[in-house]
């Protein structure tokens, strides 16, 4: 499966940055000695593996996309699908068995890519420039809840990296005008006007890392929001641990999230699982815990001891601790792949005598793709219910979220239903998918503050209030015509209905979203 934990780059020709949730567009150029590498380069030992430590790749890279269709299709089968990131090294190693040539479109053109951004062989230092810009007719970057005024925001990165035997570090400063507009978030002070991102130190070792820095995380299946851990929020100060041990894997995290309301928050989450060719399960827990005078548990930094036991230990600590228990599954049976994740944030099994049953907390995802029915197109399904009260609990400090951000899921008290068709033209690099979603949005909110008691216990566990209801046919595409470039784009039509949660109130708006990237890096390729 792929690290959790680890670092480093080891590849020296092309890659480029086909970004998730909204993250900034990305391209990637490597320069090596004596000129631009354009081709594969040198395969890499086992044993180059484990001598040498292998820069993370960040999870808004374009190749994480390719390596989910990949697995899908059955032609990569090492990697865990229900995680990210993974190593440069793993990302290497996936396509390197696959001859291009032999292959059926659009297949071909899919690992000729991934094999021209990481060959796989080792470079001991580099250095990344990254520029790009989104664009929006409304002011947050989700097509389906539209607000605020649109416009353009420009963004740029530049960093370098080091890998030096079993130690890899990376250090990025990320300059984003969006963040000024994002309705959610609480723009973090930015010095210069940059800021820390997908910084870290690793050390790795044959079957195990630990890793010390900012990066991003998801678990879940690829293409859905993580119900537990999600790339959504920016990368957070962490200390995280890996390893594998042949089908089984072990990720674990303790990271010191934002002050809120004077409490002081930290979350620490486990995860471990298990994955063969057809079929990948993995189990995982995380407890949010805040106060006004805490420090970092050193409990719950244990990688091997479950969260489940050290929940609310030791008693009385003058700790709030929010337990999250998520259960995620993969399988691929023929020419159809099923994924799903479960969440559960909380349920009152034992009510007091005389009192209602106080609303479950709780998530859950499922989707199918077929990727069988034609090698052009795969059709989809999705179907997505956060309930009203997840993600928050009656502590000053207990919403799931960093910086404003959801750690999981953007938004609660909704369910969504969406359906589409991935289809690859003739033309290499474009992807067009037609897809139809509807939106049912209630009015809680996971980061408003929870209600008396009495008032929780009486309310429903879905949908409180007006449900704001959006259909949505778009058109949503990506045309990468090379590594080092691409471009997305989504445009359709809403339909509302109980528009701004006002009964009988409608609205019917045209919506696009589109970016466009490129991303640089240079270093010396070794002999």
């Amino acid at each position: 499966g792929g690290a959790a934990s680890g670092g480093g780059t080891s590849g020296a020709a092309v890659a480029a940055g086909l970004v998730c949730r909204g993250r900034a567009p990305r391209l990637l150029l490597v320069c090596a000695r004596g000129g631009c590498a354009a081709g594969a380069g040198v395969a890499r030992t086992a044993g180059a593996q484990e001598e040498t430590g292998s820069r993370i790749v960040d999870v808004g890279h374009w190749a994480y996309g390719y390596l989910a269709r990949l697995r899908d299709r059955g032609y990569v089968t090492q990697l865990d699908p229900l995680l990210r990131p993974y190593t440069q090294v793993e990302i290497a190693s996936a396509p390197a068995p696959l001859d291009p040539d032999t292959l059926p479109e659009p297949v071909a053109s899919w690992v000729r890519l991934l094999r021209r951004a990481f060959p796989r062989e080792h470079q001991a230092w580099g250095a990344v420039l990254l520029g790009g810009a989104r664009a929006a007719t409304t002011g947050r970057l989700d097509a389906l809840r539209p607000t605020g005024a649109g416009g353009v925001w420009p963004n740029g990165a530049a960093g370098a990296w080091i890998e030096a035997r079993h130690l890899a570090a990376e250090t990025r400063a990320l300059g984003d005008l969006y963040y000024d507009h994002d309705p959610e978030l609480v723009a973090p002070h930015r010095p210069l006007g940059g800021q820390v991102d997908h910084s870290y130190v690793a050390l790795s070792v044959p079957r195990a890392a630990v890793v010390l820095g900012q990066i991003s995380r998801h678990w879940g299946p690829p293409g859905a929001p993580g119900l537990l851990i999600s790339d959504g929020t920016l990368p957070y100060p962490q200390i995280g641990f890996g390893g594998g041990f042949g089908r089984f894997g072990f990720q674990a995290f303790t990271a010191e999230l934002d002050t809120l309301a004077g409490a002081k928050r930290y979350l620490a989450a486990q995860r471990v699982s298990y994955t063969t060719a057809r079929f990948a399960v993995a189990l995982a827990d995380a407890i949010l815990y805040t106060g006004p005078d805490i420090a970092p548990s050193l409990a719950l930094l244990n990688p091997v001891a479950p969260l489940v036991f050290q929940w609310e230990n030791p008693p009385d600590g003058g700790r709030s601790d929010d337990l999250l228990l998520s259960m995620q599954a993969w399988y691929r049976l023929s020419g159809v792949v099923l994924d799903g994740e479960f969440l559960l944030d909380d349920v009152d099994v034992f009510p007091p005598a005389g009192q209602p049953r106080a609303p479950t907390r709780y998530a859950f995802d499922v989707g199918a793709r077929w990727v069988r029915l034609a090698r052009w197109i795969e059709p989809a399904a999705r179907y997505e219910q956060v309930s009203a009260f997840a993600y928050r609990s009656f502590g000053p400090g207990d919403q799931y979220d960093y910086l404003g951000r959801g750690l999981a899921t953007n938004f609660s008290d909704h369910d969504l239903l969406s359906l589409g068709a991935d289809l690859f033209p003739p033309l290499a690099g474009l992807t067009l998918t037609p897809a139809f979603e509807l939106l049912r949005q209630g009015e809680g909110d996971f980061r408003l503050a929870m209600p008396d008691m009495a008032t929780f216990r009486a309310s429903p566990h879905l949908f409180l209030g007006v449900v704001e209801r959006t259909a949505r046919f778009a058109l949503r595409g990506s045309y990468q015509p090379a590594p080092y470039l691409w471009l997305s784009w989504d445009v359709g039509h809403n339909a509302v209905s109980n528009a701004g949660h006002v009964s009988g109130a409608t609205r019917s708006d045209f919506g696009a979203l589109g970016a466009v990237g490129v991303r640089f890096e240079c270093g010396p390729r070794a002999p």
